[in-house]
């Protein structure tokens, strides 16, 4: 799962513009990367097919105690941790607190671009999110 993260991470500082490497001198720091995270999650929706998270989707008729019921909670707890490192890194007075919320805001933008086949649901996390990251990141 580490490296998946790690990947991730570096392909929201791909598709953000910005070097995830460090290599050039110029750090990228949580901040950028947390509001990011909505942007390249609406990148999705607008694929053909898009049916909202594929660990939703399959948990729903999964039986308990399964490899689709553990799938989904590595996933989850990766999602989890991978918003609470980025807040951390973004100097988050709460950085538990953020990254819960914007894990919420994440799940939520999926199933509303999904259930209301509603690609725009990117554009209103994105905004909720900054709003977050901004009111948690003092000055």
């Amino acid at each position: 799962m580490a490296a998946v993260r790690g990947d991730l991470v570096d392909g929201l500082g791909a598709a953000l513009g910005v070097a995830a490497g460090h290599d050039d001198g110029h750090s990228v720091g949580g901040e950028p990367l947390l509001v990011g995270a909505f942007e390249v999650q609406g990148l999705s929706f607008t694929e053909p097919g898009f049916r909202g998270c594929a660990f939703i989707s399959a948990s729903a008729d999964a039986p308990q105690g399964g490899v689709v019921e553990q799938a989904a909670q590595d996933y989850r707890t990766w999602l989890h941790e991978l918003f609470f490192d980025l807040a951390q890194q973004a100097g988050a007075t709460d950085a538990k607190s953020l990254a819960h919320q914007l894990v919420l805001l994440y799940d939520g933008a999926g199933i509303s671009a999904w259930l209301d086949r509603d690609p725009s649901a990117e554009t209103a996390a994105r905004i909720v999110a900054a709003t977050l990251v901004e009111a948690a990141i003092p000055d």
